[in-house]
């Protein structure tokens, strides 16, 4: 936020958007000795133009000038075929103080912290209209870069090209300026993620008093990372403190064995992801690929990646930022591409002009229980996943056979698997059409059929380390994949 003195230039939040219809008769420019239009005269379609339903195009971007709680000022831009048009690719300008006001440098703040965000945003140019007698205004418009592109009648039209202004603005100038919620997707999508949403940071507190009865029941299955930074867990703001916006994004990953093995049951199987290279590295090289198209550093902007490596609630993030809703099998489910999502978070410590909201109350899974009369250890319960019983708990985190918690169900079959389980997700009514990966960094790398029980127990770890050290098969280890094949094989 930027404040001098008793003024705040701030942005204009949605609900003040209607204000813009008074901003737009006070920016007609009145000759002295000559009596102004009445009131009405913004809502001739000319003027009608430049407020009416602001907000609802993604270009829409409005600040104000404030000072005591009273709105003395404000700038907006808005493509459309204005007064001041020059073309379809190039927004216009507008900008009014309130009479009282005038004189006092406002103009100048306003203008400047505009194009600076504008800039930010990566907007080339922008265009306005101004009347040569209005000689304050033509004269600040000229200072700032404006330049006249066609005369007449006494109105003048004046383009700025924004990548030639000097410096750019300081931080300061922008430091409370939304970043465009559409800038955000178009980058992601272009780094390689098949969804966006973005919402504020959550404080989980419903979700907080769950999981500790969930530790209490011991679900946790001895995962000790799971009782460590329980207070981070359920709060961004405990991770990043100054963090203002959480961007998640997710990478779509079904191949042709996430939906099941078909007529080869006895393959040794492997959960669909982990045919890929290790999600974890994937994601974490888009989202520094993200903020460095987005130039954060660049714009003094503070952020943080995750990719299943922090404390992070990201599954209910997921939700805030409408990619989708909890499912039975406990996993986010998106309408576009089902459960078989990889999601990542960029935490930054600006604002942005609009989030995302949930998906509507009805969606969900409704009657269907199919995943949890599919889990063949049937560790899908109505009290949350019990650990205790998931195969992929089993199959890849630490060895089951040295945690005491697991005695209990020491003797459990994990169904041919040998790292993982996509049994929930297969039998998903929401997975069933989902299309496959479309980002080559999850292609798959091998495929569990070229692998058989025989193969797997006679090779070597330095043929394993060559052939599967980059996926997260490495994770569970070779001999840890063997004891699981000869416990199968009795």
């Amino acid at each position: 936020m930027q404040t001098e003195g008793a003024i705040t230039i701030r942005p204009l939040r949605p609900g003040e958007y209607s204000l813009l219809a008074g901003w737009v008769y006070e920016a007609i420019f009145v000759p002295e000795g000559v009596a102004k239009p009445p009131r009405d005269i913004v809502r001739e379609p000319a003027l009608q133009a430049y407020w009416h339903g602001f907000g609802e195009r993604p270009d829409d971007r409005a600040l104000c000038a404030e000072a005591s709680r009273r709105l003395v000022g404000a700038v907006w831009v808005r493509q459309m075929q204005g007064y001041g048009f020059v073309s379809d690719r190039v927004p216009e300008l507008s900008m009014a103080l309130a009479p009282d006001w005038r004189g006092r440098g406002i103009g100048t703040r306003l203008l400047r912290t505009m194009l600076s965000w504008l800039r930010s945003e990566e907007v080339r140019q922008v265009s306005l209209s101004v009347q040569r007698a209005n000689r304050a205004a033509w004269r600040l418009y000229d200072r700032f870069g404006f330049r006249i592109v066609e005369e007449g009648d006494g109105e003048c039209v004046m383009l700025c090209d924004l990548d030639s202004l000097p410096g750019g603005g300081s931080a300061g100038d922008t430091a409370s300026l939304p970043i465009g919620a559409e800038r955000i997707r178009r980058e992601a999508a272009a780094v390689g993620f098949d969804l966006c949403g973005i919402c504020r940071p959550v404080r989980f507190e419903a979700e907080r008093r769950f999981f500790d009865g969930w530790l209490e029941r011991g679900c946790d299955a001895g995962l000790g990372y799971l009782r460590r930074n329980v207070e981070k867990r359920f709060d961004v703001s405990a991770l990043m403190p100054e963090a203002r916006s959480v961007i998640v994004c997710a990478v779509a990953y079904r191949n042709d064995t996430s939906l099941g093995y078909g007529d080869a049951p006895d393959v040794p199987k492997v959960a669909s992801y982990a045919r890929c290279v290790d999600y974890h590295v994937s994601i974490k090289a888009m989202l520094a690929e993200l903020a460095g198209r987005l130039v954060l550093q660049r714009d003094g902007i503070r952020f943080r990646t995750f990719a299943d490596t922090a404390p992070l609630l990201e599954k209910r993030l997921a939700v805030a930022a409408g990619l989708g809703f909890i499912g039975r099998n406990k996993l986010l489910i998106t309408p576009a591409f089902g459960s078989f999502v990889l999601l990542g978070e960029l935490v930054i410590d600006r604002p942005v002009d609009r989030y995302d909201a949930p998906l509507s109350a009805g969606a969900g899974c409704g009657a269907c229980r199919r995943c949890e009369e599919a889990c063949p250890t049937g560790a899908l319960t109505s009290g949350g996943l019990d650990a205790r019983r998931c195969i992929a708990r089993r199959t890849i985190e630490r060895d089951p056979d040295t945690v005491p918690e697991l005695a209990a169900t020491a003797g459990l079959d994990t169904d041919g698997w040998i790292f993982g389980c996509d049994v929930c997700q297969s039998v998903c009514p929401y997975n069933r059409h989902v299309p496959p990966f479309r980002n080559e960094r999850f292609r798959p790398l091998f495929h569990p059929a070229d692998m058989a029980a025989e193969a797997w127990l006679a090779l070597s770890e330095e043929a394993f380390e060559n052939r599967f050290g980059a996926t997260p098969m490495a994770r569970a280890g070779l001999e840890r994949i063997k004891r699981l094949l000869r416990r199968r094989d009795g």
